[in-house]
């Protein structure tokens, strides 16, 4: 997963492929909100998205998540709690494990 030599062709279609799931995660996220709203439980309903780790596209020559590079080090957090301030974002150091303190 690291130092591989990936030719150009190849490394574009992973990149867009691994976009691709994004998006289509981004578009089920989505359906699961909206269902939430329509049924009357989105201000009901405490909603946490996260991920266990990032995932390497070739930065630094790497490919994965085997890495301790920052793309596989900075995942994403998101946390939905009803009646809470909206649009807040953290650049600050915190582990998964904040979530459960």
């Amino acid at each position: 997963y690291f130092n591989l030599t990936v030719p150009d062709d190849l490394a574009a279609q992973y990149q867009r492929g691994y976009y691709a799931c994004v998006s289509f995660v981004d578009s089920l996220v989505g359906d699961i909100l909206d269902a939430l709203e329509d049924l009357g439980l989105d201000e009901d309903t405490v909603i946490v998205l996260h991920s266990d780790h990032g995932y390497n596209l070739g930065e630094n020559s790497a490919w994965g998540k085997r890495t301790q590079f920052e793309m596989a080090n900075h995942v994403p957090l998101m946390v939905h709690l009803p009646g809470e301030t909206e649009g807040k974002v953290s650049e600050g150091f915190a582990e998964l494990i904040d979530m459960i303190a």
